[in-house]
């Protein structure tokens, strides 16, 4: 056959192979800059025993989370979501952290929802030229005591080790502080907090909203009673016997329908 007969790749689809390739070699290295300023591990302290489970949805997640640590000793945490994904919202994780982690430790001496206010100045500066924006949840402990701000994300699951009885972390009245967005000028707000002392046995869990949107074949969702069910019914030791029977469940009752979103979940237990 005369050799010109053979089909030939056009340079088109080379073209396309190369941008792939080149796409996907950025990817792996924002994934590897994101995952190397994430705790790899929980702190170990005193009072509180701590487990977490991260899944981004593509190479890089929107989701990030921190252990705030001073003389060994846990002195906070926070669990925040950028809006969007891909790149861009990967990228904006790492901008976001740092100024939430400079804000806390500077800003020490002050009440949290204060501690927030600074937080939000910080992201406004730092994120207002984008249309992205940053929800989330911020506790700072002393001892057995915890604060706690929440702003735009779900609310944060509690359950008494006494009674088991589970509920969402609410002030005397039964309401909860859930908070505006960060990061945006026009939304700029007050961050009102709880104070709440933790018992042995008792537990903390918070997740972005992955786990609540996420459905099953039917389309129903996974929803927030479903997550307080597997909480009371929990019978684990540890915080990652517990947590570990929360993402079992909820992977029992997706199935196999495509998660769509980043997952990121915390649970805390009082030893």
């Amino acid at each position: 056959r005369d050799l010109h007969s053979f089909p030939t790749r056009r340079s088109s689809d080379l073209t396309l192979e190369e941008n792939e390739r080149s796409r996907k070699k950025e990817m792996a290295l924002a994934a590897a800059v994101q995952a190397s300023f994430l705790p790899e591990s929980p702190p170990a302290d005193r009072y509180f025993d701590i487990a977490f489970t991260s899944r981004p949805w593509t190479e890089v997640s929107g989701d990030f989370f921190d252990f705030f640590e001073e003389n060994g000793s846990l002195k906070g945490l926070g669990l925040f979501d950028v809006s969007g994904h891909g790149v861009s919202s990967g990228l904006l994780t790492l901008v976001a952290k740092s100024t939430i982690t400079r804000n806390f430790y500077l800003h020490r001496e002050e009440k949290l929802g204060k501690v927030m206010e600074h937080i939000n100045e910080g992201l406004i500066q730092e994120m207002g030229q984008t249309d992205n924006y940053v929800t989330g949840v911020l506790l700072r402990f002393d001892g057995d005591t915890v604060e706690y701000v929440n702003c735009a994300s779900p609310d944060v699951i509690f359950r008494s080790g006494s009674s088991g009885k589970t509920g969402r972390v609410a002030d005397r009245m039964g309401k909860t502080i859930t908070s505006g967005f960060l990061g945006v000028a026009e939304m700029k707000t007050q961050f009102n907090a709880l104070v709440i002392k933790l018992l042995p046995g008792d537990c903390l869990f918070m997740y972005t909203d992955c786990l609540i949107e996420s459905r099953n074949p039917d389309g129903i969702p996974f929803q927030e009673t479903d997550i307080m069910a597997t909480l009371k019914k929990a019978r684990g030791e540890t915080a990652r016997e517990i947590l570990d029977q929360i993402i079992n469940d909820f992977d029992q009752f997706i199935q196999d329908t495509p998660v769509r979103d980043d997952l990121t979940a915390i649970l805390i237990k009082r030893k």
